[in-house]
């Protein structure tokens, strides 16, 4: 269908709207990826001997005082800022390129009038 190529993202956006968007957006992608870093599980929960140990001690006070639910919390966190980073940072690209169209079009424009003779 032909309406579907159209981005409706940056339509009727100047060029220092975009800027000021792919700026906002690449502050917004970094705050997310520092998120996702700090959240991450440490890796010696993810191993197979931490798997054991806790089949085996269902009564210490990590399994009681909810810390599996805590890491499991702490794995949510992580996952959804590194899924926040990725969209901002693919809309900041996408933005980035609209940008770079509409600066070829421009270009383009002003190679005409300069051949045409206006």
């Amino acid at each position: 269908m032909p309406g579907q190529d159209k981005d409706y993202t940056t339509a009727g956006m100047t060029e220092r709207e975009m800027r000021s968007r792919i700026k906002s957006h690449r502050e917004m992608a970094y705050k997310a990826a520092k998120t996702a870093r700090e959240n991450k599980v440490p890796e010696a929960f993810l191993s197979d001997s931490f798997r054991t140990w806790y089949k085996n001690n269902p009564q210490s006070p990590f399994v009681k005082g909810g810390g599996i639910y805590k890491l499991q919390d702490q794995a949510g966190k992580s996952i959804s800022a590194h899924n926040r980073y990725v969209k901002k940072t693919n809309t900041a690209l996408k933005i980035t390129k609209a940008l770079n169209v509409k600066k070829a079009q421009d270009l383009q424009k002003q190679i005409n009038k300069l051949v045409q003779g206006y």
